[in-house]
């Protein structure tokens, strides 16, 4: 069986462990290694000549784009997933240029990762035959079209994208549990707001909730992320 051999660029220690974890959880896929600054990265990446590279976009020592555009002159072959919390139009078009197969904007549901991994893996399936169909471009090209739709989306009522943003910041590696009332103080909102965006984020699947009983007995639900979970 050929694997997709895959590299991770990302310097959160978090979002990498996430990405890691999913991708090892996928029979197709055989995660070589990764790098967590933009020289590194250049070195691991020319050293194990991935087929894929998922690329964040802010690097301690430079940028996902100018990773790009030196991929693109030296290895051309290599696909790239960009991974970033940048939603501008200038940052896409410019990653869109230089050939980026999918662009998923932080903070991503597992299910929207699944959806790439998954995307990508019929990709390289259909590069076994020599020639293509209409219908076989034209599907890749609505799968590009589709993951644009789904990063365009909506959110339900009262869940902000930038709130929703903070929310999933407060989860680093110092505070990987939270309550309704310490998140709520941590990112400057009501405790009702607070438990809001955490119920979110557990019907999203990116949260796990257990009861806990304080020193008076009273219940308090505390939320925790699943993939920190995993690892106990």
């Amino acid at each position: 069986m050929k694997y997709i051999n895959t590299i991770v660029v990302e310097d959160d220690a978090d979002m990498l462990f996430f990405i890691e974890t999913v991708i090892k959880n996928k029979s197709e896929y055989k995660l070589l290694g990764n790098a967590t600054t933009f020289q590194n990265a250049k070195i691991i990446i020319s050293a194990l000549k991935p087929e894929l590279v998922f690329l964040d976009n802010y690097l301690p020592d430079g940028t996902g784009i100018e990773l790009m555009k030196y991929l693109r002159t030296f290895h051309p072959t290599i696909d790239v997933i960009f991974i970033t919390a940048a939603n501008d139009i200038d940052t896409i078009k410019t990653a869109l240029r230089h050939g980026v197969f999918d662009y998923l904007i932080k903070p991503f549901l597992i299910d929207r990762l699944n959806e790439c991994l998954g995307n990508y893996c019929d990709y390289i399936n259909k590069q076994e035959n020599l020639s293509w169909q209409q219908q076989d471009i034209d599907k890749m090209f609505r799968i590009n079209l589709n993951n644009k739709d789904e990063n365009l989306k909506e959110y339900p009522k009262g869940i902000d994208k930038i709130t929703l943003l903070q929310v999933c910041n407060a989860f680093d590696g110092t505070h990987t549990e939270h309550t309704a009332d310490s998140l709520g103080k941590y990112i400057g909102v009501s405790k009702s707001t607070a438990r809001r965006y955490l119920e979110y984020c557990k019907l999203a699947n990116m949260l796990e909730a257990s009861i806990t009983y304080g020193t008076i007995g009273r219940p308090e639900r505390v939320y925790r992320l699943i993939y920190k979970m995993n690892t106990a």
